[in-house]
C-alpha cells in the first residue's frame, strides 16, 4: 500500500438527550480558529466559511445546548474581537482530547 495515499479522517457530532444533533466538525474547526485569531470573521476566512455561516453555526449550537460558547466584543478593526467562554474552551478541550484517544 502506498503511505502516501493513507489517510484517516473523522466526523464529529454532539448528540442531546438522544433528540438534538450538532454537526461537529465545521463548529469544532471554527472554536478552534476563533482561540487562534480572536475573531469570527478572521475564523470564518480561514476555513472559507462565510461570516453569516459561522455565526449560524455558533447560535445553533449555544441555541441547542443552552450555552453560551463566545464573548463578543464589539469594535471591529478598532479593537473589538472574539474569545471563547469558559464553555466553549471546555467544549473545545473535550472534543480535542477525544480525537486523540
Amino acid at each position: 500500500m502506498d503511505k502516501e495515499k493513507l489517510w484517516a479522517s473523522f466526523k464529529v457530532s454532539l448528540e442531546l438527550d438522544g433528540e438534538k444533533r450538532i454537526s461537529g466538525n465545521n463548529l469544532f474547526n471554527l472554536l478552534d480558529k476563533i482561540m487562534i485569531y480572536g475573531s469570527i470573521s478572521s475564523a470564518a476566512s480561514a476555513l472559507g466559511f462565510s461570516y453569516r455561516y459561522a455565526w449560524g453555526l455558533i447560535r445553533e449550537a449555544e441555541n441547542a445546548l443552552g450555552l453560551q460558547l463566545v464573548d463578543k466584543q464589539l469594535g471591529g478593526y478598532a479593537g473589538g474581537g472574539t474569545s471563547l467562554t469558559e464553555a466553549g474552551k471546555e467544549l473545545l478541550l473535550n472534543i480535542n482530547h477525544s480525537k486523540k484517544n
